[in-house]
């Protein structure tokens, strides 16, 4: 039953002490500032989880894993709508400046 509670403190203080992305995530989650906001959510949902298991109750996973599935699902269309947007812009900007330099 004590396992629960140093587990949390121990991953608060790795958080509050690399509170930096680092490597590739880094670039991912500075482009896209929505995930900074869905990450501590998925870790209060799983500390909490975890607290709930540690007293005994069953939790039902199937809905716990949904409720994480659907934001990430829905920040992973709306990160391949921008990326698309930012390409369909430079691509309509290309063919504008291409026309007026041939005249």
């Amino acid at each position: 039953m004590t396992v629960h509670p140093e587990a949390d403190i121990a991953s608060r203080g790795t958080g509050i002490k690399r509170d930096r992305p680092v490597g590739r995530a880094g670039g991912v989650i500075n482009k896209n500032p929505t995930v900074v906001m869905l990450a501590p959510g998925f870790q209060r949902m799983s500390g909490r989880v975890l607290i709930v298991d540690g007293c005994g109750v069953q939790a039902p996973k199937g809905c716990i894993y949904a409720a994480m599935a659907f934001p990430a699902g829905v920040e992973a269309l709306n990160m391949w709508s921008r990326t698309r947007s930012v390409k369909r812009s430079k691509a309509s900007e290309e063919t504008r400046y291409q026309g007026r330099g041939d005249s």
